[in-house]
């Protein structure tokens, strides 16, 4: 084993880290501690750092199972079936591009109110482990702990924290997202039609839906349904996430740059 050192100097100190160098260029450990000591030097020289950190936070029941409800447009029902969205069985039972490149992404916000709320943290969901649309969140299983930022978890002195959870799930076959809305709320014309109240409790570290989830002997549930009258809301998530989100990127034509109006060309004048 050869041993090492990085060198850092600013206008006040010079701090020297070693870090061991192995044939498999394993540096797990050592990137925690740089950027502790940059935070903190930072943090001398410049406005105060920003923290970042987050927390894990676990599913307050440990059997659980996410039914995703699909819209089936031929027979006018729900069911917890892929085909519903337009995969076919050779997409699933072969895990093709577009399906394994499906997510569910689970969004936690402060408020239901897209005027007034910001976005805590985003949690995706991308395995698929059944020919169905029922996603098991045991221990182990993605979604079964989400991150949660300490400065969310700071911001109240209560035990509790009162979060509202968006359900979207990504078709990478159509490059659309799909919204769920909240059977409990299904009456109401507001956007609390789509959000699940969630409880977050920092003495357990657990999180929640109190008030939708469905409760047996062994096991709870949560089923979340396919929105398919509000057309308008769902364009404007599908427009407002192309901007940043799964945007095929588009490459330049030419190779030569044009400092003038920042295109390239093939033209060589």
């Amino acid at each position: 084993m050869l041993n090492n050192k990085i060198i850092t100097k600013n206008k006040y100190t010079q701090i020297s880290i070693p870090i061991n160098i192995e044939s498999n260029n394993n540096l797990s450990g050592f990137q925690q501690e740089i950027n502790k000591i940059i935070i903190n030097e930072s943090e001398k020289s410049i406005n105060y750092s920003n923290d970042y950190e987050v927390k894990r936070y676990k599913l307050k029941h440990y059997y659980f199972k996410l039914h995703l409800m699909f819209y089936d447009n031929i027979n006018n029902l729900y069911s917890e079936s892929y085909n519903n969205i337009g995969f076919t069985n050779n997409d699933i039972n072969n895990n093709s591009d577009s399906f394994i490149n499906s997510y569910l992404l689970i969004s936690l916000y402060d408020n239901y109110d897209s005027n007034n709320q910001n976005l805590i943290i985003n949690n995706f969901v991308s395995k698929k482990p059944n020919g169905n649309s029922i996603l098991p969140m045991f221990i182990g299983d993605p979604g079964y702990r989400i991150n949660i930022p300490n400065y969310y978890l700071e911001s109240t002195t209560g035990d509790t924290l009162t979060g509202y959870t968006k359900f979207m799930f990504y078709n990478a076959k159509n490059g659309k997202y799909i919204l769920f809305y909240n059977q409990n709320n299904s009456s109401l014309s507001t956007e609390e039609r789509f959000y699940f109240k969630t409880i977050i409790n920092k003495t357990n570290k657990t999180w929640d839906f109190p008030d939708d989830i469905i409760s047996h002997f062994f096991s709870s549930e949560l089923n979340i349904y396919q929105e398919i009258e509000a057309v308008d809301y769902i364009d404007k998530i599908n427009t407002m996430n192309d901007n940043f989100i799964n945007k095929k990127q588009q490459y330049p034509n030419g190779y030569i740059f044009n400092i003038d109006d920042g295109k390239y060309t093939n033209i060589i004048e």
